[in-house]
């Protein structure tokens, strides 16, 4: 068993960078050379460059730049990288024209981009999360979970006009309840009440969709290569609910609808990660050209202009409340973002360009060993160039790797790292409501590393799933020793054995072990599969 030696740690910072000129082509053909790395305002030498190319994705391998033997920088890797895709849908009523433009864009990406060895995975909400199609490279399974959600998600739209206007007779009633109660009537009052009442109804929707968004991208944290999810959102405004106060949220309660928690939330998980997001909003501006007879009163000839003016104002500034969240969104983590299916349509060929054709930097950073965000600013020598790429890095301490890492496992199995764990399962003991799964874990007492003193430490992380987006909570668990324990174990076995019985909900059939080293931070991963069908 080694003893600890002093180290300066050193964090490798990887950014995915996408360049095209003025008119949107891709720039191809630069080098580290061209571009300048900025960490916190400081420049950063760049330590590792390569170029990735639709050349690549065909197998010629043509695009990957010989570095010159007297250059120190090196490519990043000879093969294009692993992609991971998940397509995150809002499921909302679209007409029938604007949801075939939408999905078919959508299958053209996947048939068009998806390749053999990606990960897509599907996942629609409404008021929760539903995994439509866990991650697979099987072009026809996605495209069939797209053909499932157009066909549920097209029909008959409603208005901005249609929402108020419902709205108002729910109002209308109130007053007249209140009226026949005698109670005094404040007609600004009621119409206030009920649009807050509605606004921050869809302010906790927008908050869970936050958290079921952020779960989803920790699920992937800890998978290699590229990481993209496309967002197409119903609801996801700058103020929630602005389109039930004629699209503009009144000054005083602003504070109480904003949902930038929620956005920059959503924002440092996706760089935290080096996942890109692609936000997208459907369903677009929407408007209500004309008034109908109702509105026009006894006179269905008579068109209240003033009217028809307040109704497009009202859609456009619900549009920009959309589409501004979105937008903030996108560009800080290096994405896109289009509203309306036609515009979709075309944005989503130039994110297949994103997954096939982007230059990778990585400069090295210091280690703190803490959980630390730090701005990220990448540009080019020619200023003519237009940049795409995160803004944040977030330094992860050796804890959060291993738990993004143990959280990974249980979707998509992982490299077990340096540590050779072993995990056997034991008889499954079912309790009604949950399962008792028995484990034990075998660590290598020569693979462990003690301090000066003797002593040594491991921490050992648990978590249990079933699947892309079913998974617990990761507990830690840590365990102290002596060397005069590990002699004694290693003359006996050669391990230290740790067994621990975990509670798992009956819809989980997997559990990821992380084992970490604390003195030598190496660490071990490892999955097994747990057999409920025994306890029945």
């Amino acid at each position: 068993m080694p003893r600890a030696n002093e180290s300066i740690d050193v964090s490798i910072v990887n950014v995915d960078v996408f360049v095209t000129d003025r008119k949107g082509n891709r720039v191809r053909g630069l080098t580290a050379a061209d571009f300048e790395i900025r960490e916190n305002g400081r420049p950063q030498p760049i330590s590792n460059f390569a170029e990735y190319a639709p050349e690549q994705r065909r197998g010629s391998g043509a695009d990957r730049r010989d570095i010159p033997a007297n250059n120190p920088i090196a490519a990043l890797a000879e093969a294009p990288q692993k992609r991971t895709i998940v397509i995150f849908v809002e499921s909302t009523t679209l007409a029938p024209h604007r949801s075939k433009t939408f999905f078919d864009s959508l299958r053209q990406l996947v048939r068009e981009h998806v390749r053999p060895g990606d990960s897509v995975a599907v996942v629609s909400w409404l008021r929760a999360a539903l995994v439509r199609q866990d991650f697979t490279d099987d072009v026809e399974s996605i495209v069939q979970s797209l053909d499932e959600l157009e066909a549920e998600m097209t029909g008959v739209e409603e208005s901005g006009a249609d929402s108020l206007r419902r709205q108002q007779e729910f109002l209308d009633e109130f007053h007249q309840d209140l009226v026949e109660e005698g109670f005094p009537v404040n007609l600004a009052r009621i119409t206030s009440l009920g649009a807050m009442s509605a606004a921050q109804a869809e302010l906790t929707y927008i908050r869970r969709k936050a958290i079921a968004l952020k779960s989803f991208m920790e699920n992937i944290a800890g998978f290699d290569g590229k990481k993209i999810v496309i967002m197409a959102m119903h609801r996801f405004g700058e103020y929630a609910g602005a389109q039930y106060f004629q699209g503009e949220v009144p000054t005083r309660d602003r504070g109480l609808l904003d949902t930038r928690r929620e956005r920059e939330s959503v924002i440092a998980t996706a760089n935290a990660h080096n996942i890109t997001l692609y936000p997208v909003y459907p369903r677009g501006i929407t408007s209500t050209p004309r008034a109908n007879a109702e509105d026009s009163g006894g006179n269905i000839f008579l068109v209240d202009q003033e009217a028809d003016l307040r109704r497009f104002a009202a859609d456009d500034l619900s549009h920009l409340n959309e589409s501004a969240a979105l937008y903030e969104m996108a560009v800080a983590t290096g994405g896109m973002s289009a509203t309306g299916a036609r515009n979709i349509a075309g944005l989503l060929p130039r994110v297949g360009d994103d997954l096939d054709s982007y230059y990778s930097l990585a400069y090295r950073a210091p280690a703190t060993g803490r959980d630390d965000q730090r701005s990220i600013r990448v540009t080019t020598r020619n200023r003519d160039y237009v940049i795409r790429s995160r803004r944040q890095y977030t330094e992860k301490s050796d804890e959060t790797r291993v738990r993004d890492l143990v959280t990974a496992n249980l979707v998509q199995e992982t490299p077990g790292g340096s540590l050779p764990i072993e995990v056997r399962v034991g008889k499954v003991t079912d309790t009604g409501n949950r399962h008792l799964v028995p484990l034990t874990i075998r660590v290598p007492v020569e693979s462990l590393t003690a301090r000066e003193d003797g002593s040594g430490s491991f921490s050992v992380y648990l978590a249990s799933g079933g699947g892309f987006g079913i998974l617990s909570e990761v507990e830690r668990r840590g365990q102290a020793f002596t060397a005069v324990e590990a002699k004694a174990a290693g003359a006996r076995t050669g391990y230290f054995t740790y067994e621990v019985t975990m509670r798992i909900d009956p819809d989980s059939y997997r559990i990821a072990v992380g084992v970490l080293d604390d003195v030598s931070k190496e660490f071990g991963v490892g999955r097994v599969a747990v057999a409920l069908e025994a306890t029945k």
